[in-house]
């Protein structure tokens, strides 16, 4: 929501919303959340100076748009011991919230961290804070087996994670080599690209423990289903969204 309604920078979220150290996360922390709900850019601050129940009201009657209706919605719904809720960012509130907790993610995480040896299947990078416990069929589409089998996850840094879940990469079934989507490289400056994309296209990951690496219809259905569809999805979504509300 701060970043919805507020628009703060990730390293901002990490400090001030998460209690990080963004000097440590460098933002990658609250990135990695927001990728994960297909939040990209393009969202930051887009609802500065409306409330959460303009926007509802409002809100174009389109599956298209369900997952940003539902993050709106829940927070709406959110039950608090504050007699007034606000997205303005002119005041500060502590509050006690209920919500939905993924029950068994930390074990799911635990198993996944193991398989990869605490390493990024990637990029190598072995620090416990920037590794993501991914689920390759997301979650919220996968049944009860699937949200904590071990090969339905691969072990990615905070950045590849976010760019798996939005379908910017993917891992290609049977080779396991990494794929990136044509559309990535005309979102930044050619030495980022070069630096942390263009040079594991193609590459192989590294392997997991024998009996733990990823199911192949698993990588089948990212493949399928998110590679190059979320990013579409989005851009449509927020595009429409603008024109509609605002």
């Amino acid at each position: 929501m701060a970043y919805l309604f507020r628009g703060l920078p990730h390293r901002k979220i990490d400090d001030s919303v998460l209690g990080l150290d963004s000097t440590q996360t460098k933002g990658w922390q609250s990135m990695g959340i927001l990728h994960h709900y297909g939040i990209t850019d393009e969202f930051k601050g887009i609802f500065c100076g409306k409330s959460v129940d303009q926007i509802l009201n409002s809100f174009p009657e389109n599956q298209e748009y369900d997952f940003l209706y539902d993050i709106l919605k829940e927070s709406a719904n959110e039950k608090t011991e504050c007699s007034e809720y606000t997205v303005s960012g002119k005041i500060g509130l502590d509050k006690k919230e209920m919500r939905n907790v993924r029950v068994n993610q930390s074990d799911f995480r635990s198993k996944i961290l193991t398989a990869y040896g605490s390493s990024c299947c990637v990029t190598g990078i072995r620090e416990p804070q920037l590794l993501r416990a991914s689920h390759i069929k997301p979650w919220c589409e996968s049944n009860e087996f699937e949200k904590v089998d071990v090969h339905n996850g691969l072990c990615l840094n905070a950045l590849h994670d976010c760019a798996f879940d939005c379908g910017i990469i993917t891992v290609e079934s049977g080779t396991h080599r990494i794929k990136l989507s044509s559309k990535i490289e005309e979102t930044m400056d050619a030495e980022t690209y070069d630096e942390y994309f263009r040079r594991y296209d193609t590459a192989v990951i590294n392997a997991a423990r024998s009996d733990d690496g990823p199911a192949d219809s698993y990588l089948d259905y990212h493949n399928k289903n998110i590679f190059e569809k979320r990013t579409n999805r989005i851009k449509i979504v927020y595009e429409t969204v603008i024109d509609q509300l605002f």
